[in-house]
C-alpha cells in the first residue's frame, strides 16, 4: 500500500504536465479553441520584434503588476503596430465613433485619448511594450518602452478597418536601460500579396484565455510567453462586400486542419508573418472573428464549432503609417523588406499594390452593400487568389461578429 500511495502524486504530476496543451470550449462565443502550449515556444529568438502591451494607470509604474494587454509587433525600432480594439478603440464600446488618424483622408474623427475620446476603456491609461519573451510574470517582465504618439484607424466590424500604429519611446522613465535592452528585430510591413495557399507564421504572446463560466483552476498566466505556429493562407483575400478596396481582409478557418492550427484566446493583434524576398515581412493581424467569412464545412464538425478568423492585412496601409514614422521621427525612410538597402524612402509614392484611405463607418455601409454566397477577390497586380465553389462565402449579415478578447481586463 506504501508503494501505491507514492506513485499516485508522480501519476498526477505526469496528468498535470501531459495537460499542458488544452482543447476547449471557448469563451469566443462556445468556439473551440486551445489554451496552453499550443505552438512551439520562441527559444531562439526568431520573432524577438513580436511584443507585449502592457496596460496602466496613468502615471503607474509598470514594473509594479503583472503586465495586462496584447500581442503587438515592432515594424520599425521605434514603431509598433497592432489592432485598434486592443487600446480600447471597439464597436462594443457604447462611446465608440469611426476615426481615422491621416491628413486628408475624408472627414473623420481623429482618434484620442482625451476626455471625449472613443475608447473609453482607456480615458486615464498608458500603454508601455513588454519583450515579448516572457510576461508570466512581474518579475520576468521587461519593459522595453512607452507608446507615446498614436495613430488609429478603426471604422467598423471587417471588412472595416482595426489598425493601430504608435510610437514607442525606448528611454521612457521605467524603460531597461539601452544596455540591458534585449536585442528587438523589426518586422517590415509586406509589399505585396502572397498567393493564395501560400506558407505563413502565427506569432503570438499569451495563451490565457479562459472558460466560460471561469475555471478558476486554469493558471493561463502561466503561458504568457512567445510562441509561434504554421499558417496556411488558403482562402481568398476579398471581401462579401462590393466595396472596390477588397485586398484589406483575409479570412483563415481556425480548425486544426487545412495547415491551420485551433484559435487561441487572448491574442488579439497577433502578426501573421509571411517570406517576402526571402525575408519576413508583416502579412496581418489576427484578432476579428466572424462566422459568416468562412463555410460551415471549414468551421463546423462533429457537433464542434470552431472560429472564422478575418485577419486584418497591413499591404494597403503602407503610405499612411510611413506618413507617421515621418511625423514622429523625422526619418525619411522605413523598412522594407525586398529593398537591397533594406529601406525605402517614405515619399516615393509607388507602391507595389494600391494604398486605401480611411473611410467612415457611414460611407463604408453605404457603398459595399452586399452578396450573400460570393467574394469579391482582391484584384491587386500580381495577386492569384481565386474563389471557387469551395471556398466562396455563406455570408449572413445577421452573423454574431466574435472579436478575439480583448486582451486587457479594467
Amino acid at each position: 500500500m506504501a508503494t501505491s500511495r507514492s506513485i499516485l502524486p508522480f501519476f498526477l504530476l505526469f496528468q498535470t504536465i501531459c495537460a499542458a496543451k488544452d482543447e476547449y470550449k471557448s469563451d469566443m462565443g462556445g468556439a473551440i479553441a486551445c489554451r496552453g502550449d499550443c505552438g512551439t515556444r520562441d527559444t531562439t529568438e526568431k520573432y524577438t520584434g513580436v511584443v507585449r502591451l502592457c496596460v496602466v494607470e496613468k502615471n503607474q509604474d509598470p514594473r509594479e503588476k503583472v503586465c495586462e494587454g496584447s500581442t503587438a509587433t515592432m515594424i520599425e525600432k521605434d514603431i509598433v503596430a497592432s489592432e485598434a480594439h486592443v487600446i480600447g478603440f471597439s464597436k462594443e464600446e457604447s462611446v465608440w465613433a469611426a476615426c481615422c488618424d491621416s491628413a486628408g483622408d475624408h472627414s473623420a474623427t481623429v482618434c484620442s485619448y482625451g476626455t471625449d475620446s472613443q475608447s473609453n476603456d482607456m480615458r486615464g491609461k498608458e500603454v508601455y511594450i513588454a519583450d515579448g519573451e516572457d510576461t508570466t510574470s512581474i518579475a520576468k517582465t521587461k519593459i522595453i518602452g512607452k507608446v507615446t504618439k498614436f495613430g488609429v484607424r478603426s471604422t467598423g466590424l471587417p471588412p472595416g478597418y482595426d489598425i493601430f500604429v504608435g510610437y514607442v519611446d525606448r528611454n521612457c522613465q521605467y524603460c531597461l536601460s539601452s544596455a540591458q535592452q534585449p536585442t528587438i528585430k523589426p518586422i517590415p510591413l509586406a509589399n505585396s500579396y502572397p498567393k493564395q495557399n501560400a506558407d505563413a507564421t502565427w506569432v503570438f504572446t499569451a495563451g490565457t484565455g479562459d472558460t466560460d463560466p471561469e475555471n478558476s483552476k486554469w493558471r493561463g498566466r502561466s503561458y504568457a510567453y512567445r510562441q509561434y505556429s504554421p499558417q496556411k493562407l488558403g482562402k481568398a483575400i476579398g471581401s462579401p462586400f462590393n466595396s472596390g478596396e477588397n485586398c484589406r481582409r483575409q479570412p483563415v478557418p481556425m480548425n486544426n486542419r487545412d495547415g491551420n492550427p485551433l484559435a487561441v484566446a487572448d491574442t488579439s493583434g497577433s502578426p501573421v508573418i509571411i517570406k517576402s524576398c526571402d525575408s519576413d515581412a508583416l502579412h496581418g493581424f489576427h484578432g476579428n472573428g466572424e462566422s459568416g467569412w468562412c463555410t460551415d464545412g471549414e468551421i463546423m464538425e462533429n457537433g464542434k464549432e470552431y472560429l472564422c478568423e478575418v485577419l486584418q492585412l497591413v499591404q494597403s496601409q503602407k503610405k499612411w503609417i510611413g506618413k507617421k514614422i515621418k511625423q514622429w521621427t523625422g526619418r525619411t525612410v522605413m523598412l522594407d523588406a525586398c529593398s537591397a538597402s533594406g529601406t525605402r524612402s517614405i515619399d516615393d509614392d509607388t507602391f507595389d499594390v494600391e494604398q486605401y484611405g480611411c473611410r467612415t463607418d457611414s460611407s463604408m455601409i453605404k457603398g459595399d452593400g452586399g452578396d450573400p454566397g460570393s467574394v469579391n477577390v482582391c484584384k491587386a497586380k500580381g495577386y492569384t487568389g481565386e474563389s471557387s465553389a469551395s471556398s466562396s462565402l455563406t455570408v449572413s449579415f445577421s452573423a454574431i461578429v466574435l472579436v478575439v478578447i480583448i486582451a486587457f481586463f479594467f
